[in-house]
Order: C-alpha cells, then structure tokens, then sequence
C-alpha cells in the first residue's frame, strides 16, 4: 500500500534528484508502476527499503525494514522524507532570487523545477565522496554498494535479494578485520588506504571532535541550496 505527501513535481523533482544528479549513489530505478503508470526508484535510508513515485500532485512512498526495533512504533516516514528531500525550505523565493541573478538559471529553471540537494547522513555522504575521487559514476556506485553489502547490517530482504544499511564508522574501522586489504581486493584501488584512514581517525575522536560533520547535515542547509542552483547552470 502506497502513502503518500501531496506535493507537486514543482517544489520537488525526485527523478532529477536521484538519477539525473546523482546525489545519492544509494538510489536505483525500481521500473514502473503499471496501476499508477510512474517510475519507481528504490533505495536505502535511515536503515529502511523505500520505494518512491511521483505524479504532478503527490509524492508516493513505501518503507520496509526486517529489523524491527522497539522505536520504529515512533517511526515517521513522512517527516524522514521531508528532512531527506528538505521539503521544508520554500524553494519559490530561491528560483526567483537565482533567475533574476543569472539569465541561464532563468531559462533552464522552467524545465528543471523541483531541485533540492539531499539532507544525506554525513558519514555516508563523506565516504561516498572518497569513492568519486577521480572516478565515474557507475563504478562510484559499484563501490558504495560493496561498502555496503560487505559491511553494513541488512535493513530489509525482498525475495533473494539482501539491502543493506550504509556501515557504521566503527565496522570501517574494526581492529580485527584488514578494511583496506580486502577493499584493494574489491577494487577501490587507492581509495581503500584513504576509506580505513578517515574510518579510524574518525573513531578515534572524541565526541565533541565528532560534532563537526553532524554540524554539516543540520546547519549547510542554505549553502546545499545555493550549490543546486550553480550546479544546475554548470550542468546544463
């Protein structure tokens, strides 16, 4: 059974947002949905499966989890969705500001409304980074994927197919376990010594030190918007 947040395509594109940007490499296309004739996209966030669909009026969704826990009966799937796509942050103003400033922005906004940039977790979304590093975006997904499979907890399994969380800095950074032998052995090349560095460094800070890259996730909004739209004009 489908949920649902009304919302139009215009104040949020998710198409654009997962596959077109590639903001997240956690996103992949779940095919059609033949009763409501839209796109899926499946992915992995706040160690749930969620299914996503658009139409021009509402945004459709669908979590699943195989690890329940006592706080999932507090569990809001819309207010998760609302922080990850930063549903809260009017966007007209901003598009208006933008176009005014740059006559690029202004024609390519009325084909690409709707784009925001993720409020990601920001252990993944660092070491997502790691892996781009003079990379292309099929292998920078291949590479996250096998962090994930390797290393992070299963959230959720649908037939024969496992989904995994993103994994904790404290698996990236276990004792017991050569992180940067066996990532060489996958193919992340140079990026292994770079991912078990910044893993142990990171587990070896004390919680204030730590507070930095939280920081990030709760306080760059602003700056995540303004990176949209230059991006947008970049790209195009």
């Amino acid at each position: 059974m489908w949920s649902k947040v009304c919302l139009a395509w215009r104040n949020v594109f998710i198409g654009i947002l997962i596959h077109f940007y590639y903001l997240s490499f956690r996103w992949q296309s779940g095919g059609m949905d033949t009763q409501k004739n839209v796109e899926t996209w499946k992915g992995v966030l706040n160690s749930r499966l969620w299914l996503l669909a658009q139409d021009d009026d509402q945004l459709y969704y669908k979590s699943l989890t195989s690890t329940e826990k006592p706080s999932d009966k507090e569990f809001n799937e819309e207010s998760v969705l609302k922080d990850y796509f930063q549903l809260d942050v009017d966007l007209a103003p901003l598009y208006k500001r933008w176009a005014e400033a740059d006559p690029v922005f202004e024609t390519i906004s009325q084909t690409f409304s709707g784009v925001r940039m993720l409020r990601q977790d920001p252990v993944e979304n660092l070491f997502s980074f790691i892996c781009s590093a003079n990379n292309n975006i099929k292998r920078i997904s291949g590479m996250v994927e096998n962090l994930c499979s390797h290393y992070g907890e299963v959230v959720a399994t649908v037939g024969d197919e496992k989904y995994h969380a993103f994994p904790s800095i404290d698996h990236l950074a276990a004792k017991d376990i050569d992180i940067e032998s066996h990532l060489r052995k996958l193919g992340f090349g140079y990026r292994a010594a770079y991912i078990s560095k910044t893993a142990r460094q990171l587990k070896g800070m004390s919680m204030k030190q730590c507070d930095w890259h939280l920081g990030l996730q709760t306080n760059a909004q602003h700056l995540n918007l303004c990176y949209a739209g230059k991006k947008m004009v970049s790209f195009y």
